[in-house]
This record gives structure tokens, sequence and C-alpha cells, in this order.
């Protein structure tokens, strides 16, 4: 396990189809992940609010490939958070694992807003959880999003 970058971002949106691009330490991976049984944003935060509520624990994010799912491990341990995908792990600050999972759902959030629509994507945007991470950043929530 190595001390290194988590870097994650959720890009293009298409008929049920988004673009993950997900970086652990010198390995990167795009995937193209379906909507089909899950929301990979939504479980994200729904990680990020299990984790946050305790010190140690475990949660998993699905990715649906159709074919297939891969799996990525979240696992703190006091404040750090290891993040394992397809055999490679880095070990992280919890500060840094709660502002680069913010990043990438504010990003996310200024593209494509929070409206789920039939053509793009089926799930709607975590705002509830989405703006308890941005309190836990430090940032003040971003009221001008429409939640509809």
């Amino acid at each position: 396990m190595s001390e290194s970058l988590f870097s994650l971002k959720l890009t293009d949106l298409e008929h049920g189809w988004a673009t993950v691009q997900l970086d652990l330490g010198d390995h990167a991976w795009i995937l193209e992940v379906s909507d089909a049984c899950n929301c990979p944003f939504t479980d994200f935060a729904a990680a990020w609010f299990a984790l946050n509520r305790s010190a140690f624990g475990s949660c998993v994010v699905q990715f649906y490939l159709e074919p297939g799912y891969w799996a990525l491990a979240l696992k703190r341990v006091a404040d750090r958070v290891v993040v394992s995908f397809q055999s490679k792990s880095v070990r992280l600050d919890w500060a840094v694992f709660q502002q680069s999972l913010h990043t990438a759902l504010r990003s996310f959030l200024a593209r494509h807003g929070g409206v789920a629509s039939d053509h793009l994507w089926t799930w709607p945007f975590p705002f509830e959880k989405y703006y308890l991470l941005e309190s836990a950043v430090g940032m003040q929530p971003d009221t001008d999003q429409s939640q509809n």
C-alpha cells in the first residue's frame, strides 16, 4: 500500500451511462458505468456519510458495467482511509479523501445539475449527503443549485 493520490472524475452522461475516471496512485481507470442497478455517485455519498459517522468502518461502491461490475472498497481507520480497487490500494488522510470526493461531486453537480433525466441518467443527485459533505470540508452549501 502506498501513500498516494486518489482522484475521481464523474463526467459524461448519456442514455444511462456515465464516464468515471478513477486514479489511485500511479494507476488510472476510465470506466463506462451503467445506471441500471445503482448510482455510483449516490453510493459514494452514502459511503462517505456512513464512514464519517464512525472512525472505523468499511463500505463498497459498485460500478455496474453490463455485464458484470467492479467494486471499490473503502476502509476507514481513525483519521485515515484505505481506498482499494482492482488489487491496487492507497492510504489517505480522511480529510484528503473527503476533499477529493467533494471536488468530484461538486464538479459533477456544476456540469449536470441534480435533475434526473430519462435520456441522461435515472438517479437524482444525492443533495442531502452532498451538503453534509460540503459542511464537513468547510464549504458553504451552494444554494443556487436546483433540487428539482
